[in-house]
């Protein structure tokens, strides 16, 4: 599963080159005709800036002008030179309402590409299912053991009228939760599968709210737009976070909250480099010190996992004060599903995942009013 992780000296370096580098655009498919229609071409930033404000107000209950409003904008970026899309449709078909931003390869961001095409052709049809159940509940409730909120405290204490980005989204349940809670909520994700899924489950529960097919190391939104970020099991462990730190903190308006879940540090030291040879156990099998991309062997994915120092540094580096790092416990009786590389008993003993919650330094009274109405 685990190749050695890079030294600390090959962040920004392209990995091993693989023998089919798959395509991060992912042409536009007869499904994807049938559920964004027709496309016109754009030429500037500032137009995809104006759509997505044109979906976010008529989303809110406002009136699309001329009876119109964006269906969907495209921002596809050749050779980092931008090129924007849009679809419009009637203001009845808002609930197809998403947008997407792709990134062509680059060689210095071969994650990303690996990581879009690993999650397409992967993990996307795994995950479907899940997603559907976690869309349905009620309750918020975090990682593989399903931890609920309300036990942790990990978020604002009541997030209505907060904007909130999920960057690394997926299916989007977590931006479902926030959402029917008042947020007004953005999901980014690298996967056009995990959109679709999103998308699906958007049509199913009438909730709906902008999705952005994107690397979230590079979001094609204006900077301190968002009072909240978060991220679970998404950007915070797929994306390079000497790449998407700093992109949270530019989304981030001054004394805005970032809040991320990532595998504990002691379970990526002791988890087996394969699946057969069972989950996490009591031994140290790498070294901590060095600690950041990590290549599976049996997987196509790169993951990204710093130890504690690094991660307050980056934090700190970024414009952000750590407020808690919560080390959640496995309840008792809890089941970890289909993920056999945690055992429920290991993840009494040890931190199985670990939630870091940070703040950007500045004008905290929007979090701090909407807490004090929670």
């Amino acid at each position: 599963m685990l190749a050695e992780c890079s030294d600390q000296h090959e962040r920004i370096l392209p990995g091993p080159e693989r023998e089919r580098k798959p395509n991060l655009e992912r042409r536009t498919t007869s499904a994807d005709r049938q559920l964004l229609g027709a496309v016109q071409c754009c030429r500037d930033l500032e137009a995809v800036e104006a759509e997505y404000t044109t979906f976010r107000r008529a989303s809110e209950g406002s009136n699309p002008p001329d009876g119109k409003a964006s269906r969907c904008a495209e921002n596809v970026f050749r050779h980092r030179k931008p090129r924007m899309w849009w679809h419009e449709a009637p203001e009845a078909e808002l609930s197809l309402a998403t947008i997407r931003a792709v990134s062509e390869p680059d060689p210095l961001l071969d994650h990303a590409v690996r990581n879009a095409a690993f999650w397409d052709e992967v993990n996307a049809p795994r995950y479907a299912e899940p997603g559907r159940r976690a869309w349905a509940a009620d309750e918020i409730s975090w990682g593989i053991f399903g931890v609920p909120e309300s036990g942790l405290g990990a978020l604002p204490g009541n997030v209505d009228g907060l904007d909130i980005i999920e960057l690394g989204c997926g299916s989007a349940y977590f931006s479902s939760w926030l959402a029917r809670r008042g947020a007004r909520v953005t999901g980014v994700d690298i996967s056009g599968e995990q959109l679709k899924t999103a998308l699906t489950l958007q049509n199913q529960h009438d909730l709906h709210f902008p999705l952005i097919q994107g690397n979230a190391e590079s979001v094609p939104l204006p900077d301190a737009s968002f009072d909240l970020a978060i991220s679970e099991y998404g950007a915070s462990i797929w994306a390079d976070p000497y790449r998407w730190i700093p992109e949270a903190s530019r989304l981030l308006r001054p004394g805005g909250e970032l809040v991320f879940l990532v595998n504990g540090t002691l379970w990526v030291l002791t988890v087996p480099q394969t699946d057969t040879e069972g989950p996490a156990a009591d031994r140290l099998l790498r070294p901590y010190f060095g600690m950041h991309r990590f290549e599976w062997s049996a997987e196509s994915g790169v993951e990204f996992h710093l130890g504690y120092g690094d991660w307050i540094r980056l934090l700190r580096a970024n414009e952000f004060d750590v407020v808690d790092l919560i080390e959640v416990q496995a309840p008792e009786g809890a089941s970890s599903g289909s993920y056999g590389l945690v055992n429920h008993a290991w993840a009494r003993k040890y931190p199985a995942e670990q939630i870091w919650r940070a703040k950007k330094r500045g004008d905290e009274s929007r979090i701090e009013a909407s807490a004090t109405s929670a």
